[in-house]
Formats: C-alpha cells, structure tokens, sequence
C-alpha cells in the first residue's frame, strides 16, 4: 500500500519509528531475503508465516503454525537457551504458475 505524505521525511526518523512500533508489536520485520527490510503490521493474534516464489515474487500467507508448541519443542531439544522471545519462518520456492513456464 503506498501512501502519499504531500511532503519529504527524514528517512531515518522513519526508520527510527519503523523500530519503536517493532519494539511495541505493531509491526514485525520480515525477511524476503531481499536487500532491504520490509516490515508487516501485526494482525492481532493472528501469527503467520510466508510462502514465497522466487520466479514472480508471488507472496501467500502461512497460517497453522502454533508458535508455543513449536517453541516448546526446540527449547526442550536446546543444550543452550532457556527462552525465545520471537522467532520468524518463511518459506521459498516456486509457484504453479512458474513451474508450468
């Protein structure tokens, strides 16, 4: 969604509120293993990932996963940490449409 401000921002006071409202839980970083930091607003309690296909860039949100079993099962199987406070997935490949081409 793009929004037109009428007016130029300081890039880094963009970033530097992009940083608090992540702190806050407004909104999440998102790794599409680009070259810059795409950020997504958190939709109440509704935790998804991403399904990603690097021919056309198609995106699709990943429901289902249950965050607290999962991280459950990893801190039992870790020799080394006690907690996690997040954790990020996303997931890469092709579309149907890019494997028909």
């Amino acid at each position: 969604m793009a929004v037109e401000l009428g007016h130029t921002l300081n890039p880094a006071t963009i970033y530097r509120a992009l940083e608090a409202l992540v702190k806050v839980g407004v909104v999440r970083k998102v790794d599409f293993q680009h070259s810059h930091t795409l950020y997504e607003l958190v939709e109440g309690a509704r935790h998804h990932h991403h399904l990603l296909c690097q021919g056309c860039g198609k995106v699709e949100d990943v429901a289902g996963c249950d965050p607290n079993r999962l991280e459950r099962a990893i801190l039992r199987r870790s020799r080394h940490f006690k907690e996690i406070h997040s954790h990020s997935m996303e997931f890469f490949g092709r579309c149907k449409s890019c494997v028909k081409t």
